[in-house]
């Protein structure tokens, strides 16, 4: 069954990525979501790159049929970015650190989803707004899944496997009885983050103008299951961006007053849910200093020095906190890391790798945002904040790179960001008598930054 599924994921992403970009991610992104249920169900060791296989196929279905040449001019950065990123980490592919096996894992981990950054930036805003109300559908799919689990029990869908270890070593809601909720996903962090990864592309298409009532309801709906599925997976680091981009969102200015009463009562509802129900407030132990204190000296520490000291070049990739298949784990040379995002690069990229990282996060969150005058400027604002706190964020955990299909739209989101601020370049027009001819690349950019 393995084998079916894997080669199923790739072939219907890669016939849906030949169609349009935006139904290739949106396959894509289906076969993300039960990726976790799935591979917890059948344990054999292909189903572990049923994801892998359908990121292959859309890659191949995209990128045959949308050859490079043809992107549009706010895509070259992006490209010289990616080039060194995924570049190094060939490199580093290249050093005897590991097992070949760990090294080609852990080059997956670090290289695998870069190029969504590509795709990301090739997202026009008309595909976008149809990628967010597929997204929504995810949602509530996903959320039926998890109020389903929160009623009969994780196990009826998750049985105890060293694949589903992570989930039952998750038993820690309600005074540790209740597992955090994974929904169809490979654990419950994972629901979460990509929750929240869903919801800048959500409200950025609700607020857009002209939106039509049906669409607003279902892009509602998606929101509102974002939120529920937060609370459901019982993350209190996804809690903390929620409430963040749920402030930033409702102070933007970008609801009309009838919509913003609706996300009000939405927002009050859900609050009043999860006010009835222990389960839901695990969020409340951040009030705890000390629990709070002692999960963050656990990730953020001196070790990441001692670690620079004794691995300035790294210790291989996959060597440093990539999740690997437990049929491979024990190839493992000189196993070590820190629960830290940032102790994970510096592990398996080195020193170089790792300058690399956060010279792009950095180059990233100082581009200039879209105006007011774009229609996904909200949307964008929210990617902004989203990453900001994610990058911040990373010091506390790992996975951030590499989580299914999380890393995928964290990766989508920064390209689509990023890709916006063109619009905020356009000349103001001039007057038809003092308008010159425009040679044919001038007349294609400006189509292009119109999209």
């Amino acid at each position: 069954m393995g084998f079916i599924f894997t080669a199923g994921a790739c072939v219907l992403c890669t016939l849906l990525a030949r169609t349009s970009l935006a139904a290739g991610l949106l396959g894509l992104l289906g076969v993300g979501y039960v990726y976790g249920i799935v591979r917890a169900n059948f344990l054999d060791s292909v189903t572990y790159f049923m994801f892998d296989a359908a990121v292959a196929g859309a890659y191949l279905g995209h990128f045959l049929s949308h050859p490079a040449w043809q992107d549009p001019p706010r895509t070259r950065l992006l490209k010289q970015w990616l080039v060194w990123l995924v570049g190094w980490c060939g490199v580093m592919l290249l050093l005897p650190l590991q097992h070949p096996l760990i090294q080609l894992v852990g080059f997956r981990g670090n290289a695998l989803f870069v190029p969504f950054v590509i795709l990301g930036a090739r997202l026009n805003n008309k595909q976008a707004g149809k990628l967010a109300l597929g997204i929504a559908v995810l949602n509530l799919v996903a959320l039926s899944f998890g109020l389903a689990e929160f009623s009969i029990g994780v196990p009826a869908f998750y049985p105890p496997s060293p694949v589903t270890d992570l989930i039952y070593r998750s038993q820690d809601v309600a005074g540790f009885t209740a597992f955090r909720i994974p929904a169809t996903f490979p654990h419950a962090a994972g629901y979460a983050g990509t929750m929240i990864l869903t919801t800048p592309l959500l409200f950025g298409n609700l607020v857009q103008p002209n939106q039509s009532g049906w669409n607003r309801v279902i892009l509602l709906s998606g929101l509102a299951a974002a939120v529920l599925g937060v609370l459901l997976s019982a993350s209190r680091t996804a809690f903390v961006i929620l409430v963040v981009l749920l402030v930033v969102a409702s102070f933007s200015g970008a609801l009309r007053l009838n919509l913003w009463l609706v996300w009000a009562a939405i927002l009050g509802g859900i609050g009043y849910v999860a006010s009835s129900d222990e389960r839901l407030q695990r969020f409340t132990t951040l009030q705890d200093p000390e629990a709070v204190a002692s999960r963050l000296q656990s990730s953020v520490n001196l070790g990441f020095f001692e670690l620079l000291e004794q691995y300035p070049i790294g210790n291989g990739l996959g060597a440093g906190g990539t999740s690997i298949p437990g049929f491979l784990a024990h190839l493992i040379r000189d196993p070590v890391g820190l629960e830290n995002e940032y102790c994970r690069i510096l592990l398996e990229l080195g020193i170089v790798g790792l300058g690399m990282w956060v010279g792009f996060f950095i180059w990233l969150l100082t581009r200039p945002r879209p105006n007011k005058g774009h229609p996904w400027w909200a949307g964008c604002l929210l990617m902004w904040w989203l990453l900001l706190i994610m990058i911040l964020a990373a010091v506390t955990g790992t996975g951030m790179m590499a989580a299914v299909p999380q890393a995928a739209l964290m990766f989508l989101t920064m390209g689509f960001m990023v890709s916006r601020r063109m619009a905020t370049m356009r000349p103001p027009p001039r007057p038809a008598s003092a308008t010159p001819a425009l040679d044919g690349r001038e007349t294609r950019d400006t189509a292009l930054l119109g999209t």
